[in-house]
């Protein structure tokens, strides 16, 4: 027999895991505030949204996806689960100590 080092149904977990982060996600929508700041860890990079309410997410975007490097990004109001992708986001509100 041979020996199997990885998980006997890979699809299974994948879909597992792609389930636990749909739940993660769906109780971070009941926390997030309008105005707060969200940080969106992706592998080389952060990106970052400003929470509007309803669902919605402002936030800059490139032509390459969601990473602008230059001036020719463009600012979009998108629903949060076309910004969050595989993402586990968090709220980091770090300027809001700055304004206290």
């Amino acid at each position: 027999m041979a020996n199997q080092s990885g998980p006997s149904n890979p699809g299974l977990v994948q879909h597992g895991e792609t389930l636990k982060r749909r739940i993660q996600n769906e109780a971070f929508l009941q926390q997030v505030k309008p105005g707060d700041m969200i940080e969106f860890p992706r592998k080389f990079y952060s990106h970052w949204a400003i929470y509007v309410g309803k669902g919605k997410v402002i936030h800059l975007t490139g032509d390459a996806g969601d990473m602008a490097l230059d001036e020719a990004g463009t600012v979009k109001l998108e629903d949060f689960w076309t910004v969050v992708g595989t993402s586990t986001p968090k709220i980091n509100n770090f300027l809001d100590a700055e304004m206290d």
